[in-house]
C-alpha cells in the first residue's frame, strides 16, 4: 500500500511531542525515537513516533530472519521493532536457560499506518494511503498535554544476591587470569512483581528526568575508574576501533593512530588507562595522547607502513 505524505505546522515542538505521545494510547503498539535536540550527524529526522500496526513480523523459532526477510522484500516499507539477543541461538550451537518471564518474541516488527516525523520544526505524516492525517490532526492538537504520573511504589529486587554476584565475578577474573575467556558481559537482572505501569507515562518522565545527553570524557574516565575498582586494573584492557570513539566527543579524535597502529601489550593499555585515571578534559586527553603519540612515533610509522603494504599485496 502506497504512504502518502502530509505537511503540518505547529508553534510548540515539545507541546506536540507531548500531545502525540498521549493519543498515541489509543493503538496497542507504540515506537518513539526522540534525538532531545542533540546535534547528531544523522540530519533526517529529530524525531518519529510510529503506531497503529498494519502488518506485524513477530517469530519465536528458527525462522526468524526468512519471515522478516520475506516481509522486507514483499513489502519495502517503514518497519519499527527489535531484535532480542536470543536470536543468537539460532545462528550458532547455542542455547539459553534464563528466566524469562516476559516472553518477548525473539523477533519482533511492525509496519504502522501512522508515522509522524519532526525536523527542524517542520512536522511531517506519513500515512498509508486508506487512513486520512487530517481527522488525526485535529484530534492530536485537542489532546491535553499532560500526563499522570506513575503512583505506585515499583519495589525492585535482585536476580542473586550482592555475595554471589561477588562469588561469580571473583570467579571470572580467575578466569581471565588464566586465559580460559578475554572478554564477558556479567549483567544482574533487576525486576519487579505484582506491579502495573502505564507505559506511555513511564517513557514520558524518564525522558524528562534523564535526556540523554551525549556521553563525554568525563562520564568515560569515571567508568574506567569504576571497572578498575571492581575487576583491578591488571583486568582492565582498551581498544578501539578506527574511526573515533563511538561517538563520544573529545575521546582520542587524532589519537586513533596510537591506539590503531601500536600492537597492544598490557604496558602500553596501563598508560592509557592512566590517562584516563588522571585527565578529567578533553584538552587535558588531548595532551596526553599527543605526548605518548610522539613518544610512540616511530613504532608507529613502522606499523603503519607494515600494514599498508600487507594491504597492497592482498
Amino acid at each position: 500500500m502506497k504512504r502518502n505524505c502530509t505537511c503540518f505546522l505547529h508553534s510548540d515542538i515539545n507541546q506536540l511531542k507531548s500531545q502525540l505521545l498521549q493519543w498515541s494510547k489509543r493503538y496497542s503498539t507504540t515506537v518513539v525515537l526522540d534525538s532531545n535536540d542533540y546535534m547528531h550527524q544523522e540530519k533526517g529526522y529529530d524525531y518519529l513516533l510510529a503506531t497503529d500496526p498494519f502488518s506485524v513480523v513477530q517469530s519465536h523459532d528458527q525462522d526468524n530472519f526468512d519471515s522478516l526477510q520475506t516481509h522486507l522484500h514483499s513489502n519495502p516499507d517503514w518497519l519499527f521493532g527489535y531484535l532480542s539477543y536470543d536470536l543468537k541461538n539460532g545462528l550458532e550451537k547455542l542455547q539459553s536457560q534464563n528466566l524469562d518471564q516476559l516472553d518477548f518474541p525473539e523477533l519482533f516488527f511492525f509496519q504502522p499506518k501512522r508515522l509522524w516525523i519532526i525536523k527542524d520544526n517542520q512536522v511531517e505524516a506519513h500515512y498509508l494511503s486508506a487512513y486520512d492525517p487530517n481527522d488525526d490532526w485535529d484530534l492530536i492538537r485537542a489532546t491535553a498535554n499532560q500526563h499522570s504520573f506513575n503512583a505506585q511504589k515499583i519495589s525492585m529486587q535482585h536476580r542473586i544476591s550482592k555475595a554471589d554476584y561477588l562469588v561469580k565475578t571473583q570467579a571470572l577474573q580467575q578466569h581471565i587470569a588464566r586465559g580460559d575467556i578475554y572478554e564477558v558481559n556479567f549483567c544482574m537482572e533487576l525486576y519487579a512483581e505484582n506491579t502495573k505501569i502505564e507505559p506511555h507515562t513511564l517513557f514520558q518522565e524518564l525522558n524528562e528526568k534523564y535526556p540523554d545527553p551525549p556521553a563525554t570524557v568525563k562520564h568515560v574516565a569515571d567508568h574506567i575508574d569504576h571497572i578498575v575498582k571492581v575487576a583491578g586494573i591488571d583486568h582492565v584492557g582498551i581498544g578501539c576501533d578506527f574511526d573515533g570513539g563511538g561517538g563520544i566527543e573529545g575521546v582520542f579524535g587524532a589519537s586513533d593512530e596510537v591506539l590503531g597502529t601500536i600492537a597492544s601489550g598490557v604496558d602500553f593499555e596501563k598508560r592509557i588507562l592512566q590517562i584516563y585515571q588522571t585527565c578529567r578534559t578533553t584538552e587535558q586527553i588531548e595532551k596526553a595522547f599527543e605526548s605518548l603519540q610522539d613518544e610512540f612515533s616511530s613504532q608507529i610509522n613502522e606499523k603503519t607502513l607494515k600494514t599498508r603494504e600487507q594491504l597492497i599485496e592482498h
